[in-house]
């Protein structure tokens, strides 16, 4: 198991690039007698930092996440794979715009937020489909 206190960092490959780092049995990343430590998501285009852990991910009040990197708009990154987890990170820092983070239930992800465009094109192309079925019906009666 590993229990990060104090200004303990953690990160996929190092404070600047991009990898993936495993951890056999349970991450803890909340306050003992310290704070709960950091970890360091580096993205670079399509890859992103991924934290393997086989066991639990513990996290709550003095655990840290910083995002490190320009998101590319598209890509959901995975963040970390765990068995299961509880809480969230406490604090967030350089969380990409139009990007969410979502916890579940065995990953955190990164993911981008469909612009609002998105939605509104989608609403139309769903009322053509309707309007084009109502006209065939029609036709079809007459």
């Amino acid at each position: 198991d590993v229990s990060m206190f104090g200004n303990s960092i953690i990160t996929g490959a190092t404070t600047t690039t991009v990898g993936t780092l495993t951890m056999l049995g349970n991450v803890f990343m909340v306050d003992g007698e310290n704070a709960g430590g950091t970890y360091i998501a580096n993205l670079s285009g399509s890859l992103s930092d991924v934290l393997a852990i086989s066991g639990s991910l513990t996290l709550g009040t003095g655990s840290f996440l910083n995002i490190n990197g320009p998101a590319d708009g598209s890509t959901t990154y995975v963040l970390a794979t765990f068995g299961s987890h509880s809480d969230i990170f406490e604090t967030v820092t350089g969380m990409p715009a139009n990007y969410s983070l979502v916890y579940n239930s065995t990953d955190l992800e990164l993911v981008p937020i469909p612009e609002p465009s998105t939605w509104i094109g989608g609403a139309l192309a769903l009322g053509a489909i309707g309007f084009v079925a109502r006209r065939r019906r029609r036709a079809g009666s007459a």
